[in-house]
């Protein structure tokens, strides 16, 4: 999670970006507003959440520079999952990351191990043979759930990066509590 606070240095507003590395050391990063402190404040604060966001689509497109945008894409979707949840590591609450781990840690990892698939040829009826083997091993529709909403997260987010054409999770049916 990136937060932004304003700071005056030499008469003019800076914006101090807050945020944690992929090692989850706290950095910060000052970006000049180009503003004087006088009579700008608004502006200053409209444009510190401009960089703010700026600088949170920077952070994600490095992650995902690794990846190829073409058919020859040979990531796996386990491998992907995993990587995606420590992007968004610095994007969401502690207890989220850590409720997110579980799932991803667990039954996500080991399902996807031993059915391995590639992010690009992952498709609705790989999910939802997923979800039949938790609802198989006796767990509840609401965990289904849990699980349904950390996937389509993910391969949401591959979409809207152009990793893959379409989000297959949106094709399956939320599963019932």
């Amino acid at each position: 999670m990136v937060t932004v606070s304003l700071q005056e240095k030499n008469g003019i507003y800076q914006a101090v970006l807050n945020y944690k590395d992929k090692d989850g050391k706290r950095k910060q990063k000052w970006v000049s507003t180009k503003l004087k402190v006088r009579g700008n404040k608004k502006q200053a604060l409209a444009k510190a959440e401009e960089l703010k966001t700026d600088f949170e689509k920077q952070l994600n497109m490095e992650f995902f520079k690794q990846f190829p945008t073409n058919k020859n894409n040979n990531v796996l979707f386990v491998d992907f999952i995993n990587d995606w949840l420590e992007t968004v590591k610095q994007t969401i609450e502690p207890s989220t990351y850590t409720s997110y781990n579980q799932l991803i840690s667990g039954r996500i990892t080991k399902y996807f191990s031993e059915n391995p698939i590639r992010l690009i040829d992952i498709e609705p009826i790989n999910i939802q043979n997923y979800y039949n083997v938790l609802f198989s091993e006796g767990l509840s529709g609401n965990t289904v759930i849990h699980h349904h909403a950390l996937i389509r997260k993910s391969l949401d987010y591959a979409y809207k990066m152009n990793l893959i054409p379409s989000n297959p999770a949106d094709k399956i049916q939320r599963p019932k509590k």
